[in-house]
């Protein structure tokens, strides 16, 4: 093991809520769970399921407002009282070390003022993940893996002994190919740097358009030939992180190309169910779900209501 995979999680993204400056921490914790439509079947014993979604991520945190770790801010009063103010029902910009970038909602804390900690309390928070526009919530979707940014971070950290680092012209060439600007503007200098570039366009649902993230999976690709071509063992945990890297970035297009499909609104003529509904224009159950929010509260959908498919 390398010194840089030891340390890999001082790499990872700091905790943040609202921009607030964050306090010192020792646990941050997520929880992972599908929702299973049961479907019971008269007669049979046990029950079949439906995947209908991935549920909300539930995400706690312990944050230590003590006086004593704090070295340019007053932990307590002074930012704990700021982060008080920031704890009501209201969304917010999320960022969880693990999970990445997400809009969340305090859903609770508990403190603890302890007799052998008297510069403070040390206060667990609880977020929980929201969804304010279901028709966009694709674009915002997260799942278990290691956020790009950090993976990028650490692959420039371990390509560069190596001679492995991001083109920083387009005349520089891995493959054989050479390598346009990701996102346009300033030419980025590192992997770390092009992610970042198109961060914004990822959550403005522009980057569909500018081909910016099918051009950085390119690099990434160009980079893993590079390093197998070293064919040395120093080489293999550089291709290990640039292909999650690689992998993560194939994840994020496939999600925005979900997002970008056509689709079609037709009013129903007769009572149908989203699962007929689905099956006659040749959709899944959940995305006609996706599309149809309003109508999966309801067993049946009736004559003359809206229902949108993909087209």
């Amino acid at each position: 093991m390398t010194t840089t995979d030891a340390n890999i999680v001082a790499s990872l993204p700091v905790l943040g809520w609202r921009g607030l400056p964050t306090p010192p921490y020792d646990l941050v914790t997520f929880e992972f769970e599908n929702e299973l439509a049961p479907r019971s079947v008269a007669y049979t014993d046990g029950e079949g399921h439906d995947d209908v979604g991935r549920k909300s991520f539930p995400m706690t945190a312990r944050l230590y407002f003590l006086n004593t770790l704090g070295e340019k801010a007053r932990m307590f009063p002074d930012l704990w009282e700021l982060w008080k103010e920031n704890m009501d029902g209201r969304p917010g910009d999320f960022v969880h070390p693990i999970l990445g970038p997400l809009r969340a909602r305090v859903k609770g804390a508990k403190g603890e003022l302890r007799s052998t900690s008297r510069s403070g309390v040390i206060v667990d928070i609880t977020w929980i993940e929201t969804i304010e526009d279901p028709a966009v919530g694709a674009v915002r979707e997260f799942i278990l893996e290691t956020d790009p940014a950090t993976l990028a971070s650490v692959a420039d950290t371990m390509g560069a002994p190596l001679g492995i680092r991001y083109p920083v012209s387009s005349a520089i060439n891995l493959g054989g190919a050479a390598f346009p600007t990701p996102g346009g503007g300033v030419q980025p200098t590192s992997l770390l740097q092009a992610f970042n570039q198109l961060r914004g366009d990822l959550f403005s649902a522009k980057l569909m358009l500018s081909g910016g993230l099918a051009q950085l999976t390119g690099i990434v690709s160009g980079m893993i030939d590079a390093a197998e071509a070293l064919k040395s063992a120093r080489a293999w945990p550089l291709v290990d992180v640039l292909t999650q890297l690689w992998s993560s970035l194939r994840n994020m297009a496939k999600r925005l190309a979900r997002v970008a499909r056509a689709t079609r609104a037709v009013v129903l003529t007769r009572d149908t169910t989203l699962d007929a509904f689905a099956t006659a224009h040749a959709n899944t159950l959940n995305e006609i779900m996706g599309l149809n929010i309003q109508a999966i509260r309801l067993p049946v959908a009736k004559r003359g209501t809206t229902l949108r498919y993909y087209v």
